[in-house]
């Protein structure tokens, strides 16, 4: 089971869902978005004999830090941070925008990590501009729920799947989200 601590950093602190023990797995959420949608997945990884560290982003739960004029690389640092926290050396697993953090984790840090593990990453493929019109009405809170399903199936779900069932349509912060477009 993940339980939430908090890691102090130069910047300010990170809260970090972390247990179970073995190889570590950072899990890095997206756009604007919090650890808690990996809790599920967390205890999965660590019934099968994985350490796994959740953060939290600037600003989400109990972590705190600089939001104006941030960057990837300070967003790496608060990651790298909890990688130390936690043995050293890890495999950084980011959805989306998390994936784009992770990588800047490799590149900056590069003694610390594994590997990455891209979940839903763009890489340098052009999104579609419908994809980025969903993409940023998944979480405005001005629209309506059912415009928000219909933009969450269209940038992150396939045929078939619901986003109301997996939690897609809360747990969104638009403040975050704003902050983290870097």
């Amino acid at each position: 089971m993940l339980v939430p601590t908090i890691l102090k950093t130069a910047t300010g602190q990170v809260e970090v869902y972390s247990g179970g023990g073995g190889p570590l797995i950072v899990l890095l959420p997206s756009l604007g978005r919090g650890a808690s949608d990996f809790l599920e997945l967390g205890d999965q990884l660590i019934k099968r004999g994985y350490r796994v560290a959740a953060p939290e982003p600037r600003g989400i739960g109990k972590s705190q830090g600089p939001l104006d004029n941030i960057s990837f690389h300070d967003l790496a640092r608060d990651v790298a941070d909890v990688i130390r926290a936690n043995g050293g050396k890890a495999v950084a697993a980011g959805h989306a925008f998390g994936q784009k953090v992770g990588r800047t984790v490799a590149m900056d840090y590069p003694d610390i990590v594994r590997c990455v593990i891209m979940l839903a990453g763009a890489g340098r493929a052009i999104i579609p501009p419908e994809v980025r019109k969903a993409i940023m009405a998944s979480g405005d809170l001005s629209l309506s729920d059912a415009e928000r399903v219909e933009a969450l199936k269209l940038a992150f779900f396939a045929p078939g799947n619901d986003p109301v069932a997996a939690g897609w349509l809360r747990g969104w912060r638009p403040e975050i989200k704003k902050a983290q477009l870097v």
